[in-house]
């Protein structure tokens, strides 16, 4: 097996490869969606997902201890188990697809009566979510395989297949929308097309095992116990985690117009990228904390938490400051002027995300370590605080008062939250404090310096803003890694230009 080095840098590099990629596809489609269908529409389209997005707790708390038993499996070369957890996985995913099919059939009507969607409109949605709850039968299930070629710590295998499926998928929703194509088969050919990535999973994973077969007689406690045990734990962070999240596009559907779903979906839309590159790297650090856990490097885990706090913030951060910095002339070229008047509301929402990244890492290593309890008890003040200033500053400012509501328990939160990770990990919370102060000061420097600056400068084309982005990106990384990186990576990076 090659080195955890070698294996966390090349499955990050194709992680953050894949996103980027995923990412502009998804910003090609946003306006010719609007242009085509309408910002109502548009609406639907994003409140549908973000209601089916909120029972994705269940799977991606299921898939951290199938990723934690395939990982213990890969290091003990033990391939029966690995089956054995494939087996249980997919009685249990299916379980739950049938689950929400059935929980839609009977609450879909008392569910859309909370969000005020016209009744022209209402027979439509209704269908949406009908649509979504069918296809969680047949999608949930396949899922199973993408957690467990992430415990197999293949990310660059799912990368590829996820790439090529994204294509096809883009390019047929565009085709569709061009000629008007009803909302409900919009639906349909997107859901039906990204079930392409759990079958190729399944047909690769077939040919390395060909002596897999599927046996309900492998459902037993000794392996379900392991998934579940762990599983139920980090369901109740994952149902919180989308709950903090989901509860804004709640909350505007409910007190708001359907068009300012739209509006929301915009304006974030930078800030969920960055998120999911920054959750592309947590992806990695996951199942090598479990592999290390299982063989008791302790050394390796104090490395990857040291590590990770400070190359997020020489790597990671200066992403969200430059993007912060260049939301405004992003926006107006990407959607118009009608939504860039929302810029400053883009930016703030980048900018809460300023210092979580790099606490996050250590959210995660406490993840792998199997320490959960501090997290649940913050996740839960979080949520709730969420909800409550959002629903109160709703009221007092409209659309904005969401956004406030969001950004203030985000920013204090994580400083409350950051001495009890150390506590759950055994690190000394002083220490990275310590260690990376002076990295934050200059980010900050950087951050008002560009905000200054960037005022001087008429940015009206996309080759004008990426020249800029990258200019900005390559002095900002520059300087951060040459006076704050580690010696021996700077080591490396020196005979790597040289050779």
């Amino acid at each position: 097996m090659k080195s955890r080095s070698n294996l966390f840098f090349k499955n990050t590099s194709s992680n953050i490869i894949f996103l980027i990629f995923n990412s502009l596809l998804g910003l090609i489609v946003v306006p010719l969606f609007i242009k085509n269908m309408g910002a109502d529409l548009y609406g639907m389209w994003i409140l549908n997902f973000a209601i089916m997005n909120y029972f994705l707790f269940l799977g991606t708390s299921l898939s951290g201890g199938i990723i934690r038993n395939i990982s213990e499996s890969l290091n003990d070369n033990n391939i029966s188990k690995q089956i054995r957890t494939i087996n249980v996985s997919l009685v249990l995913y299916l379980f739950i697809g049938f689950l929400i099919w059935i929980f839609f059939i009977f609450s879909v009507d008392f569910i859309i009566s909370y969000f005020k969607i016209n009744m022209e409109q209402y027979d439509l949605f209704r269908q949406m979510l009908l649509i979504s709850a069918s296809f969680a039968i047949v999608i949930w299930p396949l899922k199973v395989f993408e957690a467990v070629f992430l415990g197999l710590l293949q990310h660059t295998t799912i990368n590829i297949i996820k790439g090529i499926v994204s294509i096809i998928t883009t390019i047929t929703i565009i085709v569709l929308l061009n000629n008007n194509v009803d909302l409900k088969i919009l639906l349909i050919v997107f859901y039906s097309l990204n079930m392409l990535v759990g079958v190729i999973l399944f047909i690769i994973y077939y040919k390395r095992y060909p002596k897999y077969r599927f046996r309900f007689t492998d459902f037993k406690r000794d392996t379900v116990a392991p998934i579940l045990g762990f599983s139920l734990n980090l369901m109740v962070l994952e149902v919180i985690s989308m709950f903090s999240f989901q509860v804004d596009t709640f909350v505007i559907a409910y007190f708001l117009p359907i068009s300012f779903v739209a509006i929301y979906a915009i304006i974030t839309k930078l800030f969920y990228i960055l998120r999911n590159l920054y959750g592309s790297f947590l992806g990695v650090i996951h199942p090598m904390i479990f592999n290390a856990t299982h063989t008791g490097d302790k050394v390796f885990i104090n490395k990857m938490a040291l590590k990770g706090f400070k190359y997020v913030f020489i790597f990671y951060t200066p992403l969200i400051i430059i993007t912060a910095i260049l939301a405004k002339p992003f926006i107006t070229l990407w959607v118009g002027e009608e939504f860039g008047q929302y810029a400053i509301w883009a930016s703030a929402f980048l900018l809460q995300y300023i210092i979580s990244p790099a606490v996050g890492v250590l959210g995660a290593i406490s993840i792998g370590l199997s320490k959960l309890r501090y997290m649940q008890y913050y996740g839960v003040f979080a949520s709730l605080s969420n909800l409550t200033l959002s629903i109160l500053f709703v009221k007092m400012y409209g659309f904005q008062g969401v956004l406030l509501g969001t950004l203030v328990v985000t920013f204090f939160g994580v400083m409350i939250i950051y001495p009890y990770y150390c506590k759950a990990i055994e690190l000394d919370w002083k220490i990275p404090i310590k260690e990376n102060y002076r990295e934050f000061i200059s980010l900050l420097f950087f951050l008002v310096v560009g905000y200054i600056s960037i005022n001087n400068f008429l940015i009206d084309s996309w080759s004008v803003l990426i020249v800029i982005y990258i200019l900005m990106l390559i002095i900002i990384y520059a300087w951060m890694f040459l006076n704050f990186g580690y010696k021996e990576e700077k080591e490396k990076l020196v005979n790597l230009l040289i050779n």
